[in-house]
């Protein structure tokens, strides 16, 4: 059941982040991998997740679904694939990766900046130079991420 939770967690992350109201349905592709030991109570329980992800479909698939336009949540076992590309503005919503790509890479680069300063890394107290450390890779995440998602809207 935990597991179930957290696949609900992620696509509605992926609504939240897309911001796709839960009354507008899309398509709901899951890869379960072939050791998964929930593969039977997923598949029992097709008719649930539709219903909490406010699915149109939901379809379990042996492969990463072709095309554009599905972004994927990964959990311990399977993979999440939601159809986005028909619920949203796309090319709005590839303006805002883009900006928020670019503002996210600024404050990267300060991080980094501060962290390969000598003169920072001497004068610092320890918190702050890891508080700086923990900012930059949580940044690196980030921008990974948006980039993952740009490419799949692109």
């Amino acid at each position: 059941m935990k597991l179930l939770q957290e696949l609900i967690r992620q696509v509605r992350t992926l609504r939240s982040e897309f911001t796709i109201p839960p009354s507008k349905k899309i398509k709901i592709k899951i890869r379960l991998d072939r050791e998964f030991a929930a593969k039977d109570f997923f598949t029992e329980n097709k008719a649930l997740i539709s219903m909490l992800v406010s699915a149109s479909e939901v379809e379990f698939t042996d492969e990463k679904p072709q095309g554009q336009g599905y972004i994927a949540s990964a959990g311990a076992g399977y993979e999440a694939y939601a159809a986005i590309r028909d619920a949203i503005d796309v090319p709005l919503e590839i303006a805002k990766l883009e900006r928020e790509i670019e503002k996210s890479e600024k404050l990267y680069k300060r991080a980094d900046g501060k962290l390969t300063n000598p003169e920072f890394l001497d004068k610092a107290p320890k918190e702050i130079i890891e508080k700086e450390k923990s900012a930059r890779e949580e940044l690196a995440s980030v921008i990974k991420k948006m980039k993952s998602y740009l490419s799949e809207l692109k």
